[in-house]
């Protein structure tokens, strides 16, 4: 039985209305959707969440960018408006353990968040709201899905740096689930993990936006993205780097629990 972290959407959504992809800085992030995941949120098991649309599953949604492309001489307007961002493209194949994504195409890495993204950076569980490491369950997530699918030759991985929020309200799967969006650089020599499951390659932004136009399957939180002018917040967003974890941190510790 699977138990997944979720916050009641009248806790929520304050007066706000989000369809699709909404850019937002780390600082307005903070303030409004994290601080009411934070707060409100709480386990309960798989099966009852996705029967339920009161309550929104959150979901980690991680962009995995090529560190290459976002070196100080790359980020001019001139460059991100030619569609030099290049991200990890995913396709699912049908061994991929979840159906509803078989065959599609995706520019995140994500999933539910599970009682173990708590106690990850601290082995006992928090007792209350307070506790400093109930705020560390969506960055762990993040990691931890990040080191389920792909294999790092470094081991080392920067902080990813949230950019926005993921909602579609229009289908029954989407009025479950909500979506943190976040983005992390990664070496260019990264590889699948379970490629019978999945295959990936570096494509440049705008080319998988002019693929999704043309009718490509992504699947949807993917296509919201490439729909909007999201590539230069993105870019912007990660501009200033956060050193690479080192060993003794989160990052590295959860990439450990996976062997090469």
């Amino acid at each position: 039985m699977e138990f997944v972290y979720v916050v009641r959407r009248r806790d929520l959504f304050a007066r706000e209305s989000v369809q699709g992809f909404q850019a937002m800085s780390s600082r307005d992030l903070d303030s409004t959707y994290l601080s009411r995941i934070y707060t409100n949120g709480f386990f309960v098991e798989r099966g009852h969440a996705e029967n339920d649309s009161s309550l929104k599953q959150i979901i980690p949604y991680c962009i995995v960018v090529d560190e290459n492309c976002l070196e100080p001489t790359s980020l001019t307007s001139e460059v991100i408006t030619s569609g030099s961002l290049r991200v990890m493209c995913l396709r699912r194949l049908g061994k991929q353990g979840e159906s509803r994504l078989h065959d599609k195409l995706s520019i995140g890495i994500g999933g539910h968040l599970n009682p173990v993204d708590l106690t990850i950076t601290n082995p006992k569980p928090p007792r209350d709201i307070t506790d400093p490491s109930r705020m560390k369950i969506i960055p762990n997530g993040v990691i931890r899905e990040i080191c389920e699918e792909l294999r790092l030759d470094s081991g080392e991985l920067p902080e990813p740096r949230p950019v926005g929020v993921l909602n579609d309200d229009s289908t029954p799967v989407g009025s479950v689930h909500f979506g943190i969006v976040y983005a992390i650089a990664a070496p260019t020599d990264l590889r699948i993990r379970e490629d019978e499951h999945m295959t990936g390659e570096w494509r440049e932004w705008r080319a998988l936006a002019r693929d999704e136009r043309g009718g490509a399957n992504f699947e949807t939180w993917s296509a919201f993205l490439l729909k909007t002018l999201a590539e230069h917040h993105i870019a912007e967003s990660l501009r200033k780097r956060i050193p690479r974890s080192k060993a003794g941190d989160s990052a590295a510790v959860i990439g450990s629990e996976f062997p090469a």
